[in-house]
């Protein structure tokens, strides 16, 4: 773990997740429209959720009926810091990083780099049929 993180304590999990699936999770990004560090980077993908912190700072993340993903939550609300950053609804999936994906990255369930990839490509089938 990560000086900063162990500090701050945000990213945790039950497996540690290779660093080495790094590459695939970017180019799952990028062709969904998001940046590397999971902001919405594409027009038609417009839709963020969004909520107030007790605080006045905003947490915010992208929603579909398969997958969330929420970008690395840079304040210091509790409540904020502990959530997933990558959710996967259908099996519950979840991955938790420090500052971008796959830093010191933290997963909820030990799965394949194969099952990654096929939770990768039913996210994307959920948010851009077309381009697939």
């Amino acid at each position: 773990m990560e000086l900063g993180n162990l500090m701050m304590g945000n990213s945790r999990g039950n497996f540690t997740v290779n660093r080495d699936w790094q590459t695939q999770f970017h180019e799952f990004l990028d062709v969904c429209g998001f940046d590397n560090y999971g902001h919405i980077d594409d027009k038609e993908l417009d839709i963020y959720k969004q909520e107030e912190t007790s605080g006045n700072e905003t947490d915010v993340w992208f929603e579909n009926d398969v997958f969330i993903i929420r970008p690395y939550y840079w304040g210091d609300e509790e409540t904020f810091c502990v959530r997933p950053n990558f959710v996967f609804k259908p099996t519950g999936f979840e991955l938790q990083w420090y500052k971008y994906p796959f830093r010191d990255s933290y997963m909820n369930q030990d799965i394949s780099f194969n099952t990654l990839l096929d939770i990768l490509k039913q996210c994307e089938n959920s948010l851009v049929p077309e381009r697939v």
